[in-house]
């Protein structure tokens, strides 16, 4: 009887175990058809709805360099004048730069340089520091006023006070550009430089202008020196007609 419950007891032993093989064989089965099942599946399905919901868009950081600014063409300078025109007067003459110079413990316009020679007539000076035509400012030319008949030299300003209001003026500067300005004003003032008070009057006519304005100037009231007065021709610029 012993042996024979043993060999029961055997008997349901194995059999358990092939039921535990036989339901782990199947399980390796099933789970290799699932595998199977899930790479036969699309890509896109796989990995937006089975593993993790696609990132967003990539958005760059916006850039902390600065977007230089464009560097603006810086405007020419207009020439100096290099010649003038006055019709009324019968004058075109050459212009030539003026500075300074210190006589006798004065400093003053060198003057002396526009002075006739027998190789040239007069000339015209700009004063150095004064405008260029085509831009805002005050131009100051000066011409020499003297009549030496036994000679024949006369100053190119000699005549300047004849000048009119509405008379024009020409320069061209040395762009080869003209310039057209409308006398407004002819005025002879007294000079006697004793005092500020004296030298003020002439220090209007020879200050900074805010609009493009021309001015002559010349020695009045005698063909030789000592002149008593200046005389001042100003013109303003005009477009041309």
């Amino acid at each position: 009887m012993v042996g024979q419950k043993r060999m029961a007891a055997a008997g349901s032993t194995l059999i358990y175990l092939g039921v535990c093989l036989l339901a782990l064989v199947v399980g390796v089965y099933v789970y290799g058809l699932f595998e199977a099942w899930v790479h036969m599946q699309p890509r896109e399905l796989v990995s937006s709805q089975m593993i993790w919901p696609k990132a967003p868009p990539f958005t760059p950081w916006p850039s902390s360099t600065p977007v230089p600014s464009p560097t603006p063409t810086p405007t020419p300078t207009p020439g100096p004048p290099v010649r003038v025109e006055i019709p009324r007067l019968r004058i075109d003459r050459a212009i030539v730069p003026v500075g300074t110079v210190t006589r006798g413990g004065r400093t003053e316009w060198d003057a002396e340089k526009l002075f006739a020679a027998s190789s040239r007539r007069d000339l015209v000076g700009h004063l150095d520091g004064t405008a260029n035509p085509g831009q805002a400012g005050n131009i100051v030319l000066i011409g020499h006023n003297y009549n030496r008949g036994f000679f024949n030299w006369v100053g190119v300003f000699h005549s300047l006070r004849r000048l009119r209001k509405g008379d024009d003026i020409k320069l061209l500067n040395e762009n080869d550009e003209l310039f057209t300005f409308r006398v407004t004003e002819v005025k002879e003032v007294p000079f006697r430089p004793y005092s500020s008070a004296d030298v003020l009057p002439h220090i209007v006519y020879l200050s900074p202008t805010r609009d493009e304005t021309l001015t002559l100037v010349t020695c009045g009231g005698a063909n030789f020196a000592p002149f008593p007065s200046r005389i001042y021709v100003v013109a303003k610029r005009i477009l041309e007609e």
